[in-house]
């Protein structure tokens, strides 16, 4: 017999403890008392024949609850295999002032479905792929704290997610024991539009960002991305940029405060977190430091109407000679209120609407879908894909962009995202704030190589070698010295070296420079002051720095998208 009840049921009654028979599955003890919802899973327990049933528990409070419950489990004649899950859990629930946040763990129904929301790169939803003990799914701020208590008391790394749109799926993967935070739930957004200032919560999605500035005025937005189900927390902390990255710049310029729950469990703002954790944040990768909670950011002015143009050119009506010209026009010589960006396929006639609506119509949804569509997190579809990222900061030669298209050819389903730059950003000190690709750069490149993972004939091993020949193809058009990449297009390749024939990802003096430029060594410091364990980072690379301290292997930098 095993202890258990049904997975994700909501009990009237605070004295309900179900017991029922299960023969193979490991069993799920949900337990829920007064406003406090504790669910306890993957617990294999050998019950005594004579015992029926817990003991009733409505008659006590919530404190002696909790007690006479622990009391129990440890006292009677059950045995637990997953002592430490327990721990873990009875630490939640011991900790918790107000509410215990949903916990999840393998055994769950809810389990995979709720992992599985937010993963945005399906390479990262194989069942090979390594999962977390434990998915909390806090639906107040209060509750977070407790979750990074327990995490740290009890040997759980720490991984933080409130979009999933990371491309190498850091904010939701470890390779060591770890429970996932999922800010999903945490998306309120509080417009001010007299004071010019909103806060919102890590888990909103930049459609409904732009949506509930909309509800409130038609004139005020924020320079942010186009994509509207990637959420505000990992977005803005990477830097953040859209198509007003020319005439404002990068979304964490405009970050005026924040909520930060950091390895202590202390939530800190802009004063009390100092101004270097401040500074780190805004543009570092705030997952590397703490848990967001919420930022404070800056509205901007845009025109009651914007126009959004596709003018587009295969290979046979002179697109080599098109880019070449954009290269030199679009980032210089063009006012900051125009972004040019390079699509190839059939052409489109102007669009005229508000700033809201821009950004349905760029995404490809047709003239007149409703605005409302930006508050479906699921409109974006989801896909298999390998990323990549450059800075350019000189024009490409024609026999450059040659060679750039015979390789699309080689490839199935190929993306080049090119995004203009110049303009405010440019002017923007690199080090005002952790994001530094500022001064020279022309514009961004993204490589993305899409693929079937079903298609028998297709491996991710060829598409992914594919980007990568890209990627060493365009070393002499890029960026050098270092050869810069764009954080929130994550790529686990850079920095790996071979040591016996054997890749590890553990240099942080290439990846560190490359994503931070001249702010790396900053962040190590940041990062080391605070010493966050728990949470993945800089920390382990600052032993690069302080050979006192020497460590085997340096983590990837992690933050929640």
């Amino acid at each position: 017999m095993l202890l258990t009840s049904i997975c994700d049921k909501e009990f009237s009654n605070t004295s309900d403890l179900l017991l029922s028979p299960l023969a193979t599955n490991p069993q799920i003890l949900l337990w829920k008392t007064l406003e406090n919802t504790l669910y306890i899973s993957d617990i294999t327990i050998n019950r005594n024949p004579s015992l029926d049933v817990l003991p009733r528990l409505n008659d006590l409070s919530v404190e002696t609850t909790y007690a006479s419950l622990f009391a129990f489990l440890d006292t009677h004649p059950w045995k637990a295999t997953t002592s430490n899950h327990i721990d873990f859990l009875k630490c939640l629930a011991t900790n918790s002032n107000e509410s215990i946040p949903k916990v999840y763990i393998p055994s769950s129904t809810s389990y995979l479905p709720i992992l599985r929301s937010s993963i945005h790169n399906l390479r990262f939803a194989s069942p090979k792929t390594p999962k977390p003990q434990f998915i909390t799914t806090p639906d107040h701020e209060s509750q977070v704290p407790t979750v990074v208590i327990c995490s740290k008391e009890h040997g759980f790394k720490v991984t933080v997610r409130s979009g999933g749109h990371d491309f190498e799926g850091l904010s939701y993967i470890s390779n060591v024991p770890f429970v996932l935070i999922d800010l999903a739930n945490l998306r309120k957004i509080n417009v001010d539009i007299e004071d010019n200032t909103a806060w919102v919560q890590a888990g909103a999605t930049l459609g409904e960002l732009y949506y509930r500035i909309a509800e409130k005025s038609l004139v005020h937005g924020f320079p942010a991305g186009a994509c509207p189900t990637v959420a505000v927390g990992g977005h803005i902390s990477g830097g953040g940029f859209g198509a007003m990255v020319r005439k404002y710049g990068v979304a964490a310029d405009y970050v005026l405060d924040a909520r930060l729950v950091n390895a202590n469990g202390e939530v800190l703002n802009r004063e009390t977190m100092g101004r270097d954790l401040f500074w780190a944040i805004r543009g570092g990768g705030v997952a590397s430091f703490g848990v967001l909670l919420a930022w404070k950011i800056k509205l901007v002015y845009v025109p009651p109407v914007v126009t959004i143009s596709l003018v587009t050119r295969t290979l046979e009506q002179g697109a080599t000679e098109l880019v070449h010209k954009w290269q030199s026009v679009a980032s210089r010589k063009v006012p900051r209120e125009l972004a040019i960006n390079l699509h190839i396929g059939a052409k489109q006639d102007c669009i005229e609407d508000s700033w809201v609506k821009s950004h349905i119509n760029f995404l490809g949804f047709p003239v007149g879908t409703p605005v409302d569509i930006l508050l479906n997190r699921t409109s974006f579809p989801k896909a298999t894909f390998k990323a990549k990222s450059d800075f350019v900061n000189k024009p490409i030669p024609k026999i450059g962009l040659e060679g750039i298209w015979n390789m699309l050819l080689k490839e199935e389903r190929p993306e080049l995202i090119i995004a203009t730059w110049g303009g405010k950003v440019k002017h923007i000190s690199e080090h005002k704030i952790a994001f530094p690709h500022r001064g020279r750069n022309m514009y961004l490149i993204g490589y993305v190589s899409n693929w079937d993972e079903k298609n028998e004939f297709t491996t991710s091993e060829r598409h992914i070698s594919w980007i990568r020949e890209l990627y060493d193809y365009m070393t002499p058009y890029v960026s050098k010295s270092p050869r810069t990449a764009f954080l929130n297009y994550r790529d686990l390749d850079l920095g790996k070296i071979t040591i016996n024939n054997t890749v590890k990802y553990s240099n942080p003096r290439i990846w560190g420079l490359m994503y931070f430029k001249n702010n790396f060594k900053r962040l190590v410091k940041v990062k080391s002051a605070i010493d966050p364990q728990i949470f993945s980072g800089v920390s382990k690379a600052s032993h690069q720095y302080y050979p006192k301290k020497r460590s085997k292997e340096i983590d990837h930098i992690a933050m929640s998208r």
